[in-house]
């Protein structure tokens, strides 16, 4: 398994905002050009609604479980999170072709919503107090897509937590080279301490 290089300058994440910048872009050029040359309001309205209200609308739909586990995840309800996150990979499973959704709103860290419904699914894990279950998620999540910083940022915390500052190191650079630098190695060290509080 290796981390992918995005280049010199423009890492996944930064590459995300800016596709999905320049998608809304267009839209709401299209959206001006029209209402200019025709000076009426309902076509341009129609133009935004399609291109910015409907994708994630039919993400919303298609990937109901996902964004109700990811809900459950944000108010501290591990278990609950972890069933809908369970049927999401069971649906995905059936649908591949769910995948291709991503394409619509590209996610920030990752375009694979199996990496990004199993790294969930680690930090669920970790946050009951289970490191070494929420390590094999975060393991699975990269398996699913290498170049995703998220899962690696995870294993960093958890590499602290066993108190192997060189392993944690080695993930915190890779979480970094993707564009995940929410906090330097420093900064992660008090939430490793409390998340090992809990730890089981």
């Amino acid at each position: 398994m290796s981390c992918c290089h995005w280049g010199y300058f423009m890492t996944r994440s930064t590459k995300s905002v800016l596709y999905n910048g320049l998608i809304m872009s267009a839209v709401f050029l299209a959206a001006v050009v029209v209402w200019y040359s025709r000076r009426e309001i309902i076509v341009p309205f129609v133009i935004v609604f399609l291109g910015v209200i409907l994708p994630g609308a039919i993400q919303g739909f298609f990937w109901e479980d996902l964004f109700a586990g990811r809900r459950h995840l944000e108010r501290g309800r591990w278990d609950k999170s972890l069933e809908h996150f369970e049927r999401f990979l069971a649906v995905l499973h059936q649908r591949p072709w769910l995948r291709r959704l991503a394409l619509l709103r590209l996610p920030r860290f990752t375009a694979s919503p199996k990496a990004l419904v199993l790294s969930n699914m680690g930090l669920a894990f970790l946050n009951k107090g289970d490191k070494d279950k929420a390590g094999d998620y975060f393991r699975k999540a990269l398996d699913a897509d290498p170049c995703y910083g998220v899962p690696f940022f995870n294993l960093a915390v958890i590499a602290l937590m066993n108190g192997d500052n060189a392993a944690a190191r080695d993930h915190w650079e890779k979480a970094r080279t993707a564009g995940c630098t929410r906090m330097t190695l420093e900064q992660m060290k008090p939430l490793a301490r409390e998340l090992n509080k809990s730890s089981v």
